[in-house]
């Protein structure tokens, strides 16, 4: 999956599996709902320059489930990896991150609260059960 100058959305899906993408100048957003997201051994860099202000590497919304492993992010105008709204239980394992505009990896990152799932997470709480290994 290769991907220039625009981001790759994934939303709504359950169980999506990325396997060695390569996005130069694009991140990967996961939407609102995107349960058990696996992204492995993907090479992202150069996110964001064309705006400047934005372009995280791996922007999940509401991704419970998620696991980031074996991947490399670097270059960005931004941040690395977000985890965001209501993502619980997520892991990022064994991952390069270097150069980038703001945060390595960022849990808990502020998002509105319409986006988190109030069925699900009650207290609105941004992330739970996170962690880097």
């Amino acid at each position: 999956m290769s991907s220039r100058r625009r981001l790759l959305f994934v939303g709504g899906a359950a169980h999506t599996h990325m396997h060695a993408p390569l996005a130069h100048t694009a991140g990967i957003r996961l939407k609102p709902g995107c349960t058990g997201a696996i992204i492995r051994r993907t090479h992202i860099y150069a996110t964001g320059y064309r705006v400047r202000t934005y372009g995280h590497c791996v922007d999940a919304i509401n991704a419970p489930g998620l696991l980031v492993e074996d991947s490399v992010c670097t270059d960005t105008a931004s941040s690395g990896f977000i985890a965001a709204a209501g993502s619980s239980n997520v892991t990022f394992r064994r991952n390069y991150i270097a150069r980038t505009g703001l945060l390595g990896i960022g849990l808990g990152w502020y998002s509105d609260d319409d986006q988190a799932d109030a069925a699900v997470n009650p207290c609105l709480l941004y992330t739970s059960d996170a962690a880097d290994e």
